[in-house]
């Protein structure tokens, strides 16, 4: 879930999370696991609200691809027309 879910905040952008989940499945399909794991569901909220996650495996343009999508504020996340412009999706 997307920050702003898990703080139950009244602005909910569909767009913004959808881009929020993109993030996330792209992550676990180039980096084999999920960007944020916690010990508890309360432990896993804050790094989600904190964005506490390491690119291990991918390459910078796929870094930049996932920081973009998993930025914390949603109005800072592209649109998803702007993502299919990205270098990481360019250079497949």
């Amino acid at each position: 879930m997307a920050p702003e879910l898990h703080a139950k905040s009244c602005s909910y952008e569909p767009e913004k999370v959808d881009v929020w989940a993109i993030g996330v499945t792209l992550f676990y399909l180039v980096e084999g696991m999920y960007p944020f794991k916690g010990y508890d569901d309360k432990d896993l909220s804050r790094k989600v609200r904190q964005c506490e996650y390491a690119v291990r495996k991918g390459s910078p343009n796929f870094e930049e691809f996932v920081s973009h999508c998993l930025e914390f504020e949603p109005s800072n996340r592209p649109s998803c027309t702007s993502l299919l412009q990205s270098a990481w999706l360019l250079d497949a």
